[in-house]
């Protein structure tokens, strides 16, 4: 019966099919057995933050990360590890040490992850705007740059995930507030160090009905223009059915053919597009009757 799910899954064919862009989502505990007859991509939630795979120093927790990684391999996806580091995701125990101990734990936890997995993007700090990592002393601080401590996690992240497109990432920056300045003269420090190779977008689905039309293919062109290309690492759509096909309908085509975006990680299967029956919701139906039309192609 599992054998008959998996071959039918690799079977099928995934809505970005004959797009230039790979169109993703996310998953935690196990692969949907229909997650690739809609996604050409994969992400993890959370289980690649530092918090859960180091909740107790010394002792790794893989396991959901790996549910991402190795159906990766698997499908022959792009897999995005989603995020080492962001101030909420730091383990507890971190605070009670030492500054230099500190730092020797970051670079274990680096080299640690690089040695298991080989991703094709890895967000190595997501928030550096809202939630920055407490032990930003540990690593340098502002220093010279005014982000010592970030272009030293990315150059451990650079000797960790050697073959790995490098992304930093934020939330909030498609709703033309002070957030995506801030974003951008991080960015710029990251390029002028030559350590980052992407950027990475992050929604969150309570936001969605807020965001503006023009005002999210503004913010999408101001971070295209770095010229760094952009992913949507985490594209929630989880609301109530009506209003999450309109506002699908609306921003998703402003996103899909943005030229600076190169990928969309959408964060919501299983309830959010397809209910817990199998049946798919009307937002799922939208968009693959949308990239199946000549208005979807890219």
């Amino acid at each position: 019966m599992f054998a008959a799910l998996v071959l039918s899954a690799f079977s099928s064919v995934p809505l970005a099919k004959n797009s230039s862009k790979f169109l993703g989502n996310v998953v935690a505990g196990i692969v949907p057995p229909s997650f690739d007859t809609y996604w050409n991509a994969i992400g993890t939630t959370n289980g690649g933050e530092w918090n859960i795979i180091e909740a107790t120093r010394g002792r790794y927790n893989f396991g959901v990360a790996d549910v991402a990684a190795n159906h990766s391999k698997l499908a022959k996806i792009p897999f995005n590890l989603h995020a080492l580091f962001y101030g909420a995701a730091e383990p507890a125990w971190v605070a009670r040490l030492a500054a230099a101990e500190q730092k020797t734990v970051v670079d274990s936890f680096i080299k640690a992850v690089g040695a298991r997995y080989t991703p094709d993007f890895v967000e190595v700090v997501a928030n550096p705007v809202h939630n920055p990592v407490a032990v930003r002393p540990a690593l340098g601080g502002d220093g010279t740059t005014g982000y010592d401590w970030l272009v030293y996690l990315y150059k451990a992240a650079r000797d960790a995930f050697p073959k790995a497109k490098l992304l930093v990432s934020e939330y909030d920056l498609l709703t033309g507030n002070a957030t995506l300045s801030a974003f951008i003269r991080i960015i710029d420090v990251l390029k002028n160090q030559k350590v980052i190779d992407g950027i990475g977008v992050t929604v969150q689905g309570g936001n969605l009905a807020r965001l503006n039309n023009a005002t999210v293919v503004a913010s999408l062109n101001t971070l295209g223009a770095t010229g760094l290309p952009v992913y949507l690492t985490s594209l929630e759509t989880a609301a109530a059915e009506a209003a999450e096909v309109g506002v699908i309908e609306r921003l998703f085509p402003l996103i899909w053919h943005n030229a600076g975006v190169k990928g969309v990680i959408l964060n919501g299967y299983i309830p959010s597009l397809l209910s817990l029956a199998g049946e798919e919701r009307e937002a799922l139906r939208w968009l693959k009757a949308y990239l199946d039309s000549a208005a979807g192609k890219v």
